[in-house]
């Protein structure tokens, strides 16, 4: 046992996080008896002290009174455009952005020369989703403020927010040109080599960063993300560890940490990375249903419903966990209750064709031959070529002696994939009984073609036709 408390290694001070409060709370208290001493007053002469309350206010993240202040000054001062890009601000982070825009407008008209300005009208722009205005005003700020940074990262930022990740790292190069250790520049870089799937650029810039900031847990997870999405596994696991060896708190570094395990087929460490993303986030359900998936891939069916159960408290509408939860109960024989998951993943989400269609399998195995065809005809409306559900309707309708049904499933199967030999072998099994035996012999040979095993399985299931000569001829030409 370590003799230190669990705090006892964390760079916070429980001192000076209480001192923080006690001062956030003095100085709230302060703002709140002055807005009450102004709310109602008809002239303010110190204008000044109004605008340091509006802007602590924005300090302290206390957007809704910080706007009743920002509004008491512009009544009184509508000529300063200080007030209004803080009303601005404000109503950014209020996320009321076309009211934002509009401030910062008031506030260009009436200092065209601030680029301060300019740059978070773009931001309320880019924020909205009109990219071409962000980019306008970036472009007019950079007139005014050439060498601007800020600007600069913004308008890459732009482009990188309308997928142009090629413009956005020629802009933020320009960065780099002045300042090579520019930790942001670098981040967005590399993001944007992911986003494009150069893996190798983006590894390369990943680690420049990590030289420069080697203890940046983001960008070591960030590196992990791209090892994982190129299939480097091992590598992916190194740098999750990384990151969660300066931030072990670090939810979303054990949850991907647990995905990469999971592709390597190692489940147990998977399970364990999964249960501490839970520790970290109990209400993080994705985490539970990858505990689930992975107990059901070790046929450990029990445990598995008990994380899909906390899936679905979390997330009722969750219809994967419905969907595999009903996998399970039909391994363990609990037909009803699959039956019953299955039917919740299609109320949940009506398009899945997935839970249609282990609904008509689970009804196909219990002998439920009309029921299953009517949910393979739903997983067929959604998804008309889908040749594996046209194979099993021609199953059922086969049990069933509707063989004309049957027989056209199976055409259907050939004509999308002349290249299959299954719809060959079971035609010809309906050919021979529709005593059509020269098209049967035939749809054999093409099945056989395709498949050699096919022609054993033949002759094991229907040892009185093989010596006849019409099938003796068939084997003779296929040799």
């Amino acid at each position: 046992m370590s003799i230190y408390s669990d705090n006892f290694w964390s760079d916070s001070n429980e001192e000076d996080e209480s001192t923080e409060d006690q001062n956030y709370e003095e100085s709230l208290k302060s703002l709140d008896n002055y807005y009450e001493s102004i709310k109602d007053k008809s002239y303010i002469s110190d204008l000044d002290t109004l605008e340091e309350n509006v802007a602590m206010a924005i300090d302290l993240d206390e957007f809704e009174l910080g706007l009743k202040l920002a509004d008491i000054l512009i009544s009184f001062a509508s000529y300063n455009s200080d007030a209004w890009q803080k009303r601005g601000i404000i109503l950014n982070n209020l996320q009321r952005f076309q009211e934002a825009i509009e401030s910062y407008n008031k506030s260009y008209t009436l200092n065209p020369a601030d680029s301060e300005t300019l740059i978070n009208l773009g931001i309320a722009y880019d924020n909205i989703g009109d990219f071409q205005n962000a980019i306008d005003t970036f472009s007019q700020a950079l007139i005014i403020s050439p060498d601007n940074d800020e600007i600069i990262f913004n308008l890459a930022l732009t482009y990188e927010h309308m997928s142009n990740f090629e413009k956005a790292i020629d802009i933020l190069q320009q960065i780099l040109e002045t300042k090579p250790d520019n930790k942001e520049a670098l981040y967005e870089i590399a993001f944007c080599y992911d986003s494009l799937e150069d893996f190798n650029s983006a590894i390369k810039t990943y680690n420049r960063l990590l030289d420069i900031d080697p203890y940046n847990y983001q960008a070591w997870y960030n590196l992990g993300i791209t090892y994982s999405r190129s299939n480097e596994w091992e590598k992916a696991i190194e740098c999750y560890d990384y990151s969660l060896a300066i931030n072990d708190h670090f939810a979303s570094a054990h949850f991907n940490k647990g995905n990469a395990y999971s592709f390597l087929g190692k489940l147990d460490k998977a399970i364990e990375s999964y249960k501490k993303t839970i520790e970290i986030e109990p209400k993080d359900f994705f985490a539970w249903y990858n505990i689930g998936c992975s107990y059901e891939e070790m046929e450990e069916y029990l445990k598995a419903i008990k994380a899909f159960d906390k899936a679905i408290e979390i997330n009722f509408n969750h219809y994967e966990s419905y969907l595999s939860r009903g996998y399970c109960y039909d391994s363990i024989g609990k037909y009803h209750l699959a039956f019953k998951d299955f039917n919740k993943a299609i109320e949940v989400t009506s398009d899945n064709i997935e839970a249609w269609y282990a609904k008509g399998d689970l009804e196909y195995s219990l002998g439920q031959l009309h029921e299953s065809i009517e949910s393979y005809k739903k997983v067929m409306e959604k998804d008309p070529n889908n040749l594996e559900v046209y194979f099993d309707l021609a199953q059922n309708y086969y049990e069933l002696g509707e063989l004309g049904f049957a027989l056209k499933c199976y055409e259907n199967c050939i004509m999308f994939d002349p290249q299959w030999a299954d719809p060959y072998y079971e035609r010809a099994k309906i050919f021979f009984l529709l005593s059509k035996t020269y098209e049967a012999f035939e749809s054999l040979k093409m099945s056989f073609l395709l498949d050699p095993i096919k022609q054993k399985e033949f002759e094991k299931d229907f040892p009185e036709i093989i010596n006849s000569k019409l099938y003796k001829s068939i084997i003779n030409k296929l040799k």
